[in-house]
């Protein structure tokens, strides 16, 4: 198995603590010692560029964004996180803001079988039960209790079954006719499956009269051979039935929608449900999107179980139930409701009488997971931030923290830590559209790709291969060494990404994932300022780096990344400050700007402007790495972090490669192959270079492979 390809990479995170000596600076004066001013810039794009409004037009296009006044602008917040992140991994600082999620799965064929076991072992899906639905899996009504409070009150179970729903085939509920026509998958019935070993283990049984153990055992390898069979047979005929696309349309419901259906009664013979109006039972059929292959639905007990305490759910866990969802919102399409929590919109819906039916499974009281179906996507044992080899211990003031500001969310800090916080000494404006404003396009893409939860992406495999020992071999979230990749960054492109004719021609299937967006055009102009206080020669050189580290760079921002879009340069930039004398406590004023405007206190001359602006630059850039190597022993220019960080901003360092990740065959996800690391694309020079293993048909490629076969010749 090869590596996949993504149109991102990572910076990886480092594994340093940097705890600033310096304390934090006071904001009711100028500090001895300190930088106070501006600095003025210039950025130009060099593809189509995008900065979402968060509105859109009449025909449903996302609008660039504007300032109050109607400019189009790059907002200050997208520059200030852009320098954040730079600056962080220029200072090797805590990473603050990534999202401490504890991702979902559901697997039940995946090629790393490290997952799929632990979801098989998680949900207990033996079948032991005899029942083909996962032992420990409960129903129960989940609501908010209120805004930070979200409960779950079990039902009763069907008499001694010791279960609250059962499955039951769709052909049963046809004939008792007890649905409307759109919650039928089917427009008739489909086969059944029959256990060609029935009457064999029937005699078995008979056979061992009065041995109650035997018997057991017996049940036991029924239900086990059984679902071999189910599995390995039944599922795979079916599913070669249904892939004939017209027999599968001649038979499916059009009208077909997710359900629930209350006020079903049934009895029961065993643990088979039979649906009788006069029943004993009373339950609610449900049932969520078809897939194929798919038979049966779940009847479901509709009796709360008032003498059993509400399950409570950690927050934490409800808001990652939450993020997951809407992530996979598009995805689930106009039925998504169905899987939601109680909710309008981004409002919780307080209260029992919005309660919505769900499953869960407890073990040992530990809460594995729930969701709106018996085969619910379950918790990792690994939150995102848990897997980050750099822990986080408090206080420390890092220079990202002392220089862009900080407040303490920890819920399990004290009270007086709970309310710390440190005001920015950095505030940055909208950047406004000077030239080519006029200029705009709409623009058309697939936003979707792979989220943290592919974890063969996100978490580090190095050394780490598919086919190991049968599949095993790459780390999870469930993983004792998950250890996050690092910073994601998106290549940049020689052109930009085109959407494939095939996924065009399916324009209605996947219209729920197509994004059109308002882009401007290449060679535009945005200029913005950025207002700093009391910063030290050194913080103010980390800044002017994370604007601008080297001179042929070039970063990536908005919209649209994978494809290319949102290639930038900062460009003329115009560095104003005052300065604090620590020897006379007197202010000197600098202006260093692209005219050579040159202040009374500034006497060095420069025979060229640009000359002027770089020196007065670089040595600021250098007394930051002068303060590092002084403080921390670290020689920022040969630094490995460093040294990728510089080579992937490069301008030089573009993909030739035209794919798309949402357009590669499925069979590469599913085939969990790793991605490789973003060093891998860079030879001992720092020169940029396309693996030939991962873009065969890559003009870098092919131009190493004619240049290899004309050195044959």
């Amino acid at each position: 198995m090869g590596d996949t390809f993504a149109p991102y990479n990572f910076i990886p995170f480092s594994e340093r603590k940097m705890q600033k000596p310096d304390k934090l600076k006071a904001f009711n004066r100028y500090e001895d010692g300190t930088y106070t001013g501006n600095i003025e810039y210039t950025i130009e794009n060099f593809t189509e560029l995008h900065i979402g409004s968060g509105k859109k037009d009449i025909n449903n296009v996302d609008e660039f964004f504007r300032d109050g006044y109607g400019n189009i602008a790059i907002p200050g917040s997208t520059i200030r996180g852009m320098l954040r992140t730079n600056a962080e991994i220029l200072s090797f600082s805590y990473p603050e803001f990534i999202d401490d999620d504890t991702y979902l799965y559901r697997t039940f064929a995946d090629n790393c079988i490290n997952v799929k076991e632990e979801y098989s072992k998680e949900m207990n899906a033996t079948n032991d039960n005899g029942m083909r639905i996962a032992d420990g899996v409960k129903a129960g009504y989940i609501y908010w209790k209120d805004e930070k409070h979200l409960e779950i009150q079990p039902v009763k179970e069907f008499g001694d079954s010791g279960t609250t729903y059962f499955r039951i085939h769709e052909n049963e509920l046809r004939r008792a006719n007890c649905l409307n026509n759109n919650e039928y998958m089917y427009l008739e019935e489909v086969e059944t499956f029959e256990f060609s070993k029935k009457e064999e283990y029937k005699n078995k049984i008979e056979l061992c009269y009065g041995d109650l153990e035997k018997i057991e055992e017996l049940k036991k390898e029924i239900a086990e051979e059984s679902l071999k069979e189910y599995a390995k047979d039944y599922v795979p005929k079916v599913l070669k039935k249904w892939n004939n696309e017209k027999k599968k349309a001649e038979n499916l419901n059009t009208e077909y929608k997710p359900y629930h259906h209350k006020g079903i009664h049934f009895n029961l013979e065993g643990c088979t449900p039979q649906i009788d109006k006069d029943g004993k039972y009373i339950g609610t059929l449900i049932n969520s999107s078809y897939i194929d292959g798919k038979t049966h639905h779940f009847l479901v007990s509709a009796d709360e179980d008032v003498d059993k305490e509400p399950i409570q759910i950690p927050l934490d866990l409800a808001l990652s139930f939450l993020q997951d969802f809407n992530n996979r919102s598009k995805l689930l399409g106009k039925n998504k409701e169905f899987y939601n929590l109680p909710m309008d919109g981004n409002n919780y819906l307080i209260g029992k009488k919005h309660k919505k039916l769900f499953f869960y499974k407890l073990t040992d009281e530990r809460l594995v997971g729930f969701g709106p179906t018996p085969y619910f996507r379950i918790f990792y044992k690994n939150s995102v931030m848990s897997c980050l080899t750099q822990k986080e211990s408090t206080p420390i003031y890092d220079y990202v923290k002392s220089m862009f500001g900080y407040v303490c969310a920890d819920n399990n800090q004290d009270e007086k830590a709970k309310t710390e916080h440190y005001k920015s000494r950095i505030n940055i404006t909208n950047c406004i559209c000077t030239r080519g404003g006029d200029k705009l396009k709409n623009c058309e893409a697939i936003l979707l790709g792979p989220h943290g939860t592919s974890f063969q992406l996100y978490l580090n495999q190095i050394g780490k291969k598919v086919k190991v020992s049968g599949y095993n071999g790459l780390t999870t979230f469930n993983s004792d060494d998950a250890k996050l990749r690092g910073y994601k960054f998106y290549w940049k492109r020689e052109n930009i990404g085109k959407i494939s004719d095939e996924i065009l021609s399916k324009r209605e299937k996947f219209k729920n994932i197509f994004t059109k967006f308002e882009a401007i055009q290449p060679k535009a102009e945005f200029t913005g300022k950025i207002y700093f206080e009391n910063l030290t020669k050194d913080e103010l050189g980390l800044l002017i780096c994370a604007l601008k580290l080297n001179e042929n760079e070039q970063q990536t921002i908005g919209k649209g990344k994978p494809y290319g879009y949102g290639a930038i340069e900062v460009k003329k930039i115009k560095l104003n400050y005052f300065y604090k004398s620590e020897e006379d406590n007197s202010i000197k004023e600098y202006f260093l700007n692209p005219e050579g405007i040159e202040a009374n206190t500034l006497e060095v001359t420069y025979s060229k402007e640009n000359e002027m602006i770089e020196d007065a630059l670089n040595e600021f850039r250098n007394a930051y790495k002068d303060k590092l190597k002084r403080d921390f022993d670290i020689d920022f220019d040969k630094d490995e972090i460093i040294q990728l960080y510089q080579n992937v901003h490069k301008r030089e360092s573009r993909l030739s490669y035209d794919r798309v990740y949402m357009e590669i065959s499925k069979k590469e996800f599913r085939n969990r192959n790793p991605l490789p690391c973003a060093n891998e694309f860079f030879n001992e020079a720092g020169e940029f270079i396309e693996p030939v293993r991962i873009y065969p048909n890559s003009e870098h490629t092919k131009q190493k492979m004619r240049n290899n076969n004309i050195q044959n010749k």
